[in-house]
């Protein structure tokens, strides 16, 4: 902590000390230490025995919450496909509809007698 190898701790040395991520990582090791000795006290087992346990716990979780990651992930690029899928089809059953409602086809016949007299009207 003492950063500048002085001998006395200023108020700085230590701000920068505790917001720094060795401190950190120190403080949160010795919790986890702690943690571990006092599980191990509490159910009877030695703290090495104790601490595989956590660490295979903690391994598992990790795992867990990756494979769901993966699983949702899965599920929510289903949902985006089923749901582009959904507008295709209700674009292309507008579009059906109207090529074949009646003023298109009144239109189709007009263009088709129209190209059949080749723009001659008949009176």
């Amino acid at each position: 902590m003492d950063l500048n190898k002085d001998g006395k701790l200023t108020i700085a040395e230590y701000e920068r000390f505790s917001r720094s991520a060795g401190a950190q990582k120190f403080v949160r090791n010795m919790k986890e230490r702690k943690a571990i000795e006092q599980w191990s006290a509490m159910i009877g087992v030695d703290v090495g025995k104790a601490r595989a346990a956590m660490n295979l716990g903690a391994h598992h979780q990790r795992r867990r919450s990756a494979i769901h990651r993966q699983r949702n992930a899965r599920v929510f690029a289903h949902r985006r496909r089923q749901a582009i899928a959904r507008r295709h089809q209700i674009v292309a059953h507008k579009r059906r509809q109207q090529r074949t409602n009646h003023w298109a086809k009144l239109g189709q016949r007009y263009y088709a007698a129209m190209k059949r007299s080749g723009g001659r009207r008949e009176l």
